[in-house]
Parts: structure tokens; sequence; C-alpha cells
């Protein structure tokens, strides 16, 4: 027996409806994903469909977890994997816990606050800029603004001391071997599958998963999704990545 949680949120699409949609069902699979996994079923895509909307399309999600209020940075570090990928305006995802209260976080990007030079007001309200977006903790209105001081207050303590919003990407040791050994295995402009990866050295997923993002936001890797015939007729996507010949300009490997 354990609590039980409940995430669920909406993240605000940009004009980029196609790659965002492709962005969510790249995320990887639930048989390769350890600890607090963000999965594509999650997520209501529909309104990315052209002229399914109003003004801006709405991604919503879901889904119930146990007691993921304890491994709330490993969640929320995949959250923001995801936002990195994605072109968006705000997101917002609220945390609902059995003994912890309910908890809500928001997160409004740089690039669509050019356009509202509200930059003044977000600090005002209490959101923290950092190279992605502005980001804070409490109930907020649609646009960012703070409704309840004591709320996020709260929401800043469950996150524990240690933990703050926008984690930033370093190649640590443990990517660093990894990253040697995934060169000597795979090398340079070769599709590989996740999946295939099952050797020990990999079984960190989601180090790895950080490892190739980091890659990817310094055009050294890309994301590839391929189809694959399913026995019996139909396909699914195969998520998957590329290393780029220009890692070897970096002296990693």
């Amino acid at each position: 027996m354990g609590y039980v949680s409940y995430i669920h949120g909406r993240i605000i699409s940009g004009a980029a409806l196609d790659a965002n949609k492709k962005a969510i069902a790249e995320l990887p699979p639930a048989d390769i994903q350890t600890g607090p996994m963000i999965l594509s079923e999650m997520f209501n895509t529909w309104q990315l469909e052209k002229g399914r909307y109003y003004f801006n399309p709405v991604i919503s999600f879901g889904a119930s977890y146990k007691g993921v209020e304890w491994d709330l940075k490993a969640w929320l570090l995949k959250f923001e994997n995801l936002l990195r990928r994605l072109e968006f305006d705000t997101a917002a995802v609220k945390l609902e816990t059995e003994i912890y209260g309910t908890h809500e976080f928001f997160w409004k990007s740089r690039k669509y606050a050019y356009f509202d030079h509200s930059y003044e007001r977000y600090l005002e309200d209490g959101l923290t800029p950092t190279p992605h977006w502005f980001v804070g903790y409490g109930s907020r209105d649609m646009f960012g603004g703070l409704l309840d001081e004591e709320e996020q207050r709260r929401s800043r303590d469950i996150c524990y001391n240690e933990f703050k919003l926008d984690l930033s990407f370093t190649l640590t040791p443990e990517m660093l071997d990894m990253l040697k050994a995934l060169y000597k295995q795979v090398g340079l402009n070769n599709w590989t599958s996740l999946q295939d990866l099952q050797q020990p050295a990999f079984q960190a997923y989601d180090v790895l998963w950080e490892l190739i993002t980091y890659l990817k936001d310094r055009n050294l890797a890309v994301f590839k999704v391929r189809s694959q015939e399913i026995p019996g007729g139909g396909k699914r996507d195969i998520p998957g990545f590329i290393l780029l010949p220009a890692l070897l300009d970096e002296g990693w490997i």
C-alpha cells in the first residue's frame, strides 16, 4: 500500500503544432523508463490539429502515481525535459497528494514573453527568470499572476531545499562515461533505438535520456522516430537517436 498522487495540467501550444505533436509522440515508452513516468499516452493532443481550437491549442495531460511527491524532482526534470522540446506559451501543473496537500507549478516561455512585455510583472509575482522561461510555484491565473501567496510558500516547501525548477544540464562524470560507451557501441551517423540499449552500461535510462537531450541542445545529436511493422498488421513508432560527427570536436571521446 502507499499514498496516491494525481498530477494533471495543460500546456498552451505555440505555432509549431506538428513539431509539438511529434515531440510528445517521441516520449520513451514505459518499458525503458525508470522513476515516475511521463508517457505520450498521458497527453491529449487533438487540438494540435489545425482548425480545432480557438486562439491557442491546449495540450492537456494527467496521470495517477504512487507517492510521486517523494520523487517530485525526477518528475519535474522529465517534464522540463519535454518543455525544452516544445514550442509553448505557458504550462501549468497541479499536484494533488493525500497527506501533503495540493500544489501548483507554472512556466512562461521566454519566447512568448517578448510579445507581452511583462517582465516586471512576472518578477513581482514571484516568477524566477531562467534561460528558457519564467517559472514559479503557487496558484496562478492563466497569465502567471499569483493568486495565493500562502499556497506559493507551501508548494515551494514541498520541493525541499535541494530542488529548484529549471535544472541545469551539466556533463556529469556518469554521463561522460555513458557517452564514451555509447560512442564505442553505436558510432556516428547511425540511428539507434533506445530499446536496443540493454547492456548494463545503459541501464540508468534517465541518465541516458538526459545525456542525449544535453547533446541535442548543442546540435551534437538528434532524436529520430522510425516506424516498425507489428506482427499481425499495423505499425508502431520506435524512439531513437543519432550521434553527429560534430561530437568529435568536443574532445569528450
